[in-house]
């Protein structure tokens, strides 16, 4: 509550300046012209301000580019549930009520009797003077644009037009003039019959997977394999799909957020690699779009279907491609909420209290059941897939990964679309790699070398394309070996928990940085913890 009282008072007072100046025009004009100017004004900022109040004092969620992009940037169906998600009674209540107060404050200002002062120039002057002060710094320290982002409401113009310029960056990188790799060749001329399933799940933390050491057995395939090779220390680098897909899926890094230089389809068909994109999560989003623009084939399961659907569409999407190299990115549904619309009813196997319950709500138990039931049943849809590529006789893989964790003990009202997210459970993500025994024939060194760097931290953005590329048996001059986790010469990479990934600027390592081991999670994090402590690793694999 601290928090968030700083955060409006820091709002209030960094606005200051520009809500002096907006008054400026009152000192001038007849009383008819402040009446208009006032009618038009009045609303416009006092509704944009306590708006921005609002959704800080109810939501914790600034009004600016993270809210932007799930409402401009996502499929219709996921703005609907977040909207759902936070337009409850009380919130609703609490914004009419603001909605009053700016209209109140309109039309007082309307009935008063307005007059002109002689010094009405002089005091002009004196309320432009705070914000032409405030505007001369920050020309001079070359940042003439941090200006608007010091008005909370212009900072929303500012953010629209950021995002614009942000997605026609990516549009060029993507689709216009993809800046690729030199000498782009196959690492083993084996592979030329190469078949490979890039699996990205949804929404699905590391802790909740019984691989990982959650007390639930939620993947009793997954850890009934010994030939998975488990990654246990790989992180997302955002809690929003869009923005998590294109860190892993180009080579932006949140350091570097606009260097794309182009995607991970292009690199593949370059090297003559067929490609397919076959989703559970329909045409969503521009983002989405563009990340798999140029694939060879483009296939949606049904609407309404759950993830079982992709399993069954795999013969339809390698038809004619029998002796062709392919890779299919295979996008699920996985836990995206609402979690209890992931898997079929008779599939549900969890009902009984949760570990750890004493600190949640009913409605918070049934969640972390329908979240972990959804977890299951990615596991079986796991297995179908791991099935399929057993019975084709052909080099192949499945790598599976998920776009992001999720906190399902908050029943999903836990600001996963806030960018300032900074909690590991929504960063923690399952990462694993199979491969068949043709597979590791010809690549006789990669499970050593994969297993090797098992229990080493890699972020999606500095290591996601890299293993993509190598998984997929594709290399290229100065490949990074040291960023590639499947490689011998793999070095640890730090972890960032990002406050600022829709930030303009790059982000300070200092002021994200964050430890990549944990001794005191948030409380409503549940995974098991060995006796001393320690949160409990993957079996050694």
């Amino acid at each position: 509550m601290q928090s968030i009282f700083r955060n409006m008072v820091s709002l209030i007072w960094m606005s200051f300046p520009f809500y002096l100046a907006i008054c400026a025009p009152v000192t001038l004009l007849p009383p008819r012209g402040i009446r208009i100017y006032l009618a038009i004004l009045l609303p416009v900022v006092s509704g944009i301000t306590l708006l921005h109040i609002f959704l800080l004092s109810c939501f914790r969620i600034a009004l600016g580019r993270g809210l932007l992009y799930v409402l401009f940037d996502t499929g219709k169906e996921e703005v609907a549930e977040y909207l759902g998600e936070h337009l409850q009674p009380s919130p609703i209540l609490i914004f009419l009520l603001f909605t009053a107060i700016a209209a109140a404050i309109t039309v007082s200002a309307l009935r008063l009797n307005w007059k002109q002062e002689k010094r009405s120039f002089f005091l002009c002057i004196l309320l432009l003077g705070p914000l032409l002060v405030s505007a001369t710094r920050f020309i001079v320290i070359g940042e003439p644009t941090a200006i608007l982002y010091r008005v909370s409401s212009l900072r929303i113009i500012a953010d629209f037009l950021a995002l614009i310029s942000e997605q026609d960056r990516f549009y060029q990188a993507a689709a216009i003039a993809p800046q690729l790799p030199e000498d782009i060749r196959p690492v083993a001329p084996g592979l030329s019959n190469l078949l490979g399933i890039i699996a990205i799940g949804e929404s699905a933390t590391r802790s909740h997977h019984g691989l990982y050491g959650y007390s639930r057995d939620t993947t009793p395939f997954q850890s009934g394999r010994s030939d998975l090779m488990v990654f246990n220390r790989v992180f997302s680098a955002a809690p929003l799909t869009g923005v998590s897909l294109k860190y892993a899926l180009t080579f932006a890094t949140l350091h570097k957020p606009d260097e794309y230089r182009c995607t991970l389809v292009s690199i593949l068909k370059k090297s003559g690699i067929r490609t397919v994109w076959l989703s559970a999560q329909g045409e969503r989003c521009s983002t989405d779009s563009l990340l798999f623009h140029g694939a060879n084939r483009v296939l949606y399961s049904p609407a309404d279907t759950c993830d079982d659907a992709l399993a069954e569409m795999l013969p339809q999407a390698l038809a004619g491609w029998e002796r062709s190299p392919v890779v299919i990115l295979l996008h699920l549904n996985g836990s995206h909420s609402d979690y209890s619309r992931r898997y079929p009813k008779q599939q549900q196997r969890f009902t009984d209290l949760p570990p750890e319950p004493a600190h949640l709500s009913a409605e918070e138990i049934e969640s972390v059941n329908h979240y972990d039931n959804s977890i299951a049943f990615t596991d079986s849809i796991l297995k179908k897939l791991i099935g399929f590529l057993e019975t084709t006789e052909r080099p192949s893989f499945l790598l599976y990964f998920s776009d992001h964790g999720e906190a399902p003990a908050r029943n999903g009202r836990n600001n996963i679309r806030n960018p300032k997210v900074t909690a590991p459970i929504f960063y923690e993500i399952p990462f694993w790699v199979w491969a068949s025994r043709q597979y590791h024939a010809i690549r006789p060194g990669f499970a050593e070398n994969a297993r090797g760097n098992r229990d080493k931290p890699m972020q999606l953005d500095r290591g996601g394309i890299y293993a993509l590329c190598d998984i997929a048996g594709i290399r290229y001059r100065n490949f990074p070996e040291e960023a590639n986790i499947f490689s011998a010469s793999f070095r640890s990479q730090p972890i960032y928990f990002l406050g600022t990934v829709f930030s303009a600027s790059s982000i300070p390592a200092e002021e994200v940085k964050l430890p990549v081991v944990f001794s005191s999670p948030p409380d409503y994090i549940i995974p098991r913890r060995n006796t001393d402590g320690t949160m409990a690793h993957a079996p050694r694999r």
